[in-house]
């Protein structure tokens, strides 16, 4: 099977944050973490106004806002790097085989086999392969043309469902 696709910085920022959140069993702790840190960062510092604690609850709101914040300055920050490199005008091509998957975009070029890839699974707009150290290859839906082709290859290679190593 051979997927060919320009992956669009929106779609890759999409991607990207889906991915972090979903990925992870922290996924719950990391959206709703740095909300609830500057909460309580905020309580103390209003409540405990001109005492130690409220010092204390200004770094915790600090802390908050910028946790809440760190993964839209992450995606943000790739973005303008993937821009600046002019990735989305360069196709990736993935190609799957029962020996294993190859990848190439621009001059990089990479070959795997299946015992280095974790996991794979679907989301809404592309399927993802969870490769051994916790990155994660996307394919937007848009470029597989047998959907049901590539299921059937992941299941037999025992990966379609698994859930993945907690990163």
């Amino acid at each position: 099977m051979r997927f060919e696709f320009c992956q669009s910085h929106g779609e890759f920022a999409y991607a990207w944050l889906v991915e972090y959140y979903r990925a992870s069993r922290w996924g719950a702790l990391r959206l709703l973490g740095g909300p609830a840190l500057a909460y309580v960062g905020w309580r103390l510092h209003v409540v405990h106004r001109g005492q130690w604690p409220a010092l204390l609850g200004a770094l915790a709101l600090g802390y908050g806002i910028y946790y809440a914040l760190k993964p839209l300055l992450r995606v943000l920050l790739i973005v303008r790097q993937r821009r600046r490199l002019r990735v989305s005008e360069h196709p990736m091509v993935v190609e799957m085989t029962d020996a294993g998957i190859a990848m190439r975009a621009g001059s990089a070029e990479s070959r795997l086999g299946w015992d280095r890839v974790a996991a794979a699974g679907r989301r809404s707009g592309y399927f993802w392969l969870e490769l051994a150290g916790g990155a994660r290859v996307v394919i937007p839906l848009r470029a597989i043309a047998d959907r049901a082709a590539l299921e059937r290859l992941l299941r037999e290679q025992g990966k379609l469902g698994v859930r993945p190593q907690p990163t």
